[in-house]
């Protein structure tokens, strides 16, 4: 479908054309019908009026917030809850009643209902925090920072499945994710409550069973996005804790905990999501590949680019003892982290192997493709067996650096050749970057005098001017994307 932008660029030059004798009037009526020029004003309407809607809502809504605050001193207990009660059930009434447009009137108002229903429903769940908070507050209860982000993000979740809305499914993820890390450390302490507790220790299961779940049922990159950082980060927690209480050798837990993420994001797929069935209108479900793949590939950059410094050889102080306080968790408890991961890795390997005959399989290993996850492969592996190596076995204070630049190297010449390969800017210009900073970095790290920098620098500069007046102009245009742009 094309933009409204493009449509509006359409008529624009329609009308010019019309004008000038290009096209007759039949022809303009026959483009205003395909691509409904009509329909464009009528858009600037709606939006209109949902904006002002929307303002009014949000007045009315600040000076409600003002009389609360003006007599919350004098109302008593069961008057402050009532209110509460009757504010939030007010916003979800009026939510339900546009989002839903009960008397069938989308034909004389097409669209603005459902966006300022979604929108009423997004205050809501903000009403949600704001009504938690001050509850609390009226019975005394003062929960701490994570478990109060992990409560009203677990509410938002139930809206975000019950009503399908991307912004709801946005904002729990990024409660459930910011509530973890201070919950982490309460739960450390021997704090919060019970189940809170339960859920920031399972949380890989959480996010691996609801959230990434979630991003599918909205079709949201966004929700998919955040989800995946939540999972990363709590599965190598667990890695790392559980191993630590099962006294795991260090260099063993840092080579596993580094190599997991990479491994598990650039080997994620869709395909399983679209023969399971779980979700009705299976054929257009989004394909979120591509953003797996990406985070795996900033993560091996980001971590080449600063392992390839020297001082991270030279001292060995990263894997030092875990926090004492670690041991007051119960042996068993360090079980119960590592099966929480091996249940995550378990599912996704059924997924993505159980619905695949053994033939699709090794067309899939020995396709073009596959190449590169081979490539992509080689290098993790390489990566994780020079750290187990150097804090395991024996120190590399100069192999290890000469190593990792050689894999960053290849890890931005790789982004080079796929981006001409796929016609990609973007892609292109990012491994040129990522290049393009290693060696700037290299040159001041080391110990050089300054007309070799200099010398670096106009090289660095001559080869980007180089690049972009040559190999730059033969990258394919994408016309796809800038005609719906």
């Amino acid at each position: 479908m094309v933009s409204e932008k493009f449509r509006r660029q359409l008529r624009t030059e329609a009308r010019k054309w019309t004008m000038e004798g290009l096209i007759s009037e039949d022809h303009y009526q026959e483009l205003s019908r395909r691509y409904l020029f009509e329909a464009l004003d009528r858009q600037n309407q709606t939006r209109f009026i949902a904006i002002l809607v929307g303002l009014g809502a949000l007045l009315i809504t600040s000076g409600a917030i003002a009389l609360v605050q003006a007599n919350w001193d004098v109302w008593d207990r069961e008057i402050k809850t009532a209110v509460l009660a009757v504010v939030f059930i007010a916003v979800n009434l009026c939510a339900f009643y546009l989002w839903g447009d009960p008397l069938g009137r989308s034909h004389r108002f097409p669209g603005w209902q459902s966006r300022t229903g979604q929108g009423l429903f997004f205050l809501s769940s903000l009403l949600l925090g704001l009504n938690i908070t001050l509850i609390g507050e009226i019975f005394l209860m003062n929960p701490s920072w994570g478990e109060f982000w992990l409560i009203w993000g677990l509410a938002v979740l139930v809206m975000a499945y019950s009503l399908r809305l991307s912004g709801c499914g946005i904002l729990a993820t990024l409660l459930i994710g910011g509530g973890y890390w201070p919950g982490l450390a309460q739960v450390y302490q021997g704090d919060g409550l019970f189940w809170i507790r339960t859920v920031i220790l399972h949380l890989p299961l959480i996010a691996a069973f609801l959230l990434v779940p979630l991003a599918y049922w909205c079709r949201s990159p966004w929700i998919f996005g955040l989800a995946t950082l939540v999972l990363i980060q709590s599965v190598q927690v667990n890695l790392i804790v559980g191993f630590s209480l099962l006294n795991v050798p260090n260099h063993w837990l840092l080579a596993i905990a580094y190599a997991l993420p990479p491994a598990l994001l650039w080997s994620y797929d869709d395909k399983p999501w679209q023969l399971t069935g779980v979700f009705d209108e299976v054929e257009e479900l989004p394909r979120f590949r591509p953003i797996a793949r990406t985070f795996a590939l900033i993560f091996l950059a980001v971590s080449f680019y600063l392992i390839s410094f020297h001082w991270f050889w030279s001292s060995d102080s990263l894997i030092g003892p875990w926090d004492p306080t670690i041991a007051e968790i119960p042996l068993q408890q360090g079980f119960a982290y590592l099966l929480d991961i091996l249940i995550v890795l378990g599912s996704w390997l059924a997924l993505a192997w159980h619905f695949t005959s053994p033939g699709e399989n090794f067309r899939r290993f020995s396709s073009p493709d596959a190449y590169l996850n081979h490539a992509i492969g080689l290098v993790i592996a390489i990566a994780t067996g020079m750290l187990f190596w150097h804090f395991g076995i024996q120190p590399l204070p100069l192999l290890g650096p000469l190593l990792f630049n050689i894999l960053l190297f290849l890890l931005a010449y790789g982004l080079m050749r796929q981006g001409l390969t796929q016609g990609d800017r973007r892609i292109f210009w990012w491994g040129t970057l990522l290049l393009t900073l290693q060696i700037l970095t290299r040159v001041l790290e080391y110990e050089t005098g300054l007309v070799l920098k200099s010398i670096v620098f106009v090289l660095c500069g001559m080869a980007t001017i180089a690049i972009g007046l040559t190999v730059g102009t033969g990258i394919k245009p994408i016309e796809n994307q800038d005609l719906g742009e």
